[in-house]
Parts: structure tokens; sequence; C-alpha cells
């Protein structure tokens, strides 16, 4: 990543840290008693390209082990799961339930505009 700790101060209160993902049940598996590796700011995310914790795991016994994709700020924004982007409510692509329920997609495009909508955004979801 191209961004440090030490080197960029600049946002860094904005970057998250997280003690456990946001998971549909598929991906949590089966079982209880998973062990899970976590990364602290491991990837960018693939929505709002912010530095995010990064968690993996395997669900299950012989099944390949998963990670997370996205930040939680925008996995509650979109109520998806951090590893699939499935909807945690219906389970369905968010495309797919974005379009049945005539949800508009209001996220800027640009840089600027997307770390700041995503920092206003992050503000509400805290103090709901």
């Amino acid at each position: 990543m191209a961004t440090s700790l030490g080197a960029n101060t600049y946002n860094r209160q904005n970057w998250e840290d997280a003690d456990f993902p946001i998971l549909c049940q598929t991906c949590l598996g089966e079982n209880p008693y998973i062990r899970m590796t976590k990364e602290k700011y491991g990837k960018e995310c693939k929505i709002c390209a912010r530095p995010f914790t990064v968690f993996r795991w395997c669900p299950g016994v012989r099944m390949r082990f998963k990670k997370t994709e996205v930040c939680q700020t925008c996995s509650k924004l979109k109520n998806v799961c951090q590893t699939c982007l499935l909807d945690l409510e219906y389970g369905l692509p968010i495309q797919v339930r974005d379009t049945s329920l005539s949800i508009k997609d209001d996220m800027p495009k640009s840089d600027v505009n997307k770390e700041f909508y995503t920092q206003n955004m992050e503000r509400e979801v805290i103090f709901l």
C-alpha cells in the first residue's frame, strides 16, 4: 500500500481499526470456534479507497480462506457483508436489492467528494 502509518498523517483519524468484521452467517461458517487473523490497515476499501482492518479466517473444514473486502463504514451504509457483499437482511447482491427496492445510490464518484461523503456518513452512523 502506498500510504504508510509513519509517512501520512492526513486524515488518519478516519482510518478504520475494527475488532470484529460485519459478516453474514454463510461467510462466518458453522463452526463456533474459528481462528481469525487481523491486519490493521491491510488493504484499501473497494468502495471508498480508505485503509481498513483486514480479517482472514477459514469458515470450516476443507473450505477456502475468506477475507474482508470493504470497510465497516461502507458495509454499514449499504447493509452488506464485508466479505461477499451480499445484503445482510435479504441475502441478495447489492444491485439486485437496490433495483427491486428502488434505492438510489448517492455516493459521489470523485475521490475528494467520496472522502468527504464517507466522513460525514461515518459520523452519522456513529451517532445513530
